[in-house]
């Protein structure tokens, strides 16, 4: 039976959440061209993208198993993007200073916008 692959972390999930979730094994072939020893990108059925080492004694078209540990579902209304105050407050001002500045051009006999 080959070893299994070693599967490189994904560092964007902090160690606590990984001690806390639970593993998911996924099963996928052995890309054409990857030896024993090469690495490949999976990608994985929430969108992660894991490098794998294809371990010994595998070969292109060999089936192997690794785990991984899924992403966190999206909160509850995790569809919604709020904008920061802060960000408000500066797009606010931005568009007041565009208003400014196409009120001086116009008064100036500058081009209008469309």
């Amino acid at each position: 039976r080959p070893a299994a692959p070693r599967i490189a972390p994904a560092p964007s999930l902090p160690a606590r959440a990984l001690a806390m979730a639970e593993a998911v094994t996924m099963q996928v072939m052995v890309p054409d061209g990857v030896a024993p020893g090469g690495n490949f990108v999976v990608t994985t059925p929430d969108g992660q993208m894991l490098q794998l080492t294809c371990p010994e004694g595998s070969a292109p078209g060999t089936a192997i198993q690794f785990a991984y540990i899924p992403a966190a579902p999206p909160a509850e209304g995790g569809d919604e993007v709020t904008e920061h105050p802060d960000d408000q407050r500066r797009r606010e001002e931005a568009s007041a200073y565009a208003a400014q500045k196409q009120a001086e051009l116009e008064a100036a006999g500058g081009a209008v916008a469309a």
